[in-house]
């Protein structure tokens, strides 16, 4: 859904569903030996339905200069959250954004944007072996993962 006020600004808002659930496997090398369903009751267990939502608006504050700004979040697909994995897997992303596009002519632009994303993930041992006599497994872990981002981009149109 977006408005455009006249030609001086647009807000934005999009949302978009995936249904991580209901993935397919085509061409499975197991597919002879364990049958199709292995993969599907698989992925119908372990993920979910996941969203995904981003806000932005843009205002031209003269007609060579544009300032936006946006914000957006993707919910993750994971069905369990608080499951232990061996490596990190992402639960949820944050991500807010702001940059400035500025028209030179017609035919060339310069754009700068600067974008910080959010990555929450979830907890993990890097080893875990269990025997009859012990299990053994690493400490568990917590990590997030931050990004700085800036972007630069020279336009030419022919």
């Amino acid at each position: 859904i977006s408005y455009t006020f006249g030609e001086r600004a647009v807000i934005s808002v999009d949302y978009e569903r995936d249904w991580y659930n209901g993935m397919r496997v085509k061409g499975s090398p197991y597919n002879g030996i364990y049958g199709k369903g292995l993969y599907k009751e698989f992925f119908r267990e372990s993920f979910r339905g996941s969203n995904t939502l981003r806000v932005g608006a843009e205002v031209r504050i003269i007609p060579q200069v544009a300032l936006r700004a946006g914000y957006g979040m993707w919910a993750g697909a994971l069905r369990d959250r608080d499951a232990i994995f061996s490596s990190p897997v992402i639960r949820r992303t944050d991500y807010v954004g702001a940059g400035v596009g500025i028209a030179f002519s017609r035919y060339v632009s310069l754009d700068a944007t600067y974008q910080y994303n959010h990555n929450r993930l979830t907890d993990y041992k890097t080893f875990y072996a269990t025997s009859e006599a012990d299990d053994i497994a690493s400490a568990t872990y917590s990590t997030t993962i931050d990004k700085h981002l800036v972007l630069l981009t020279l336009a030419f149109k022919f």
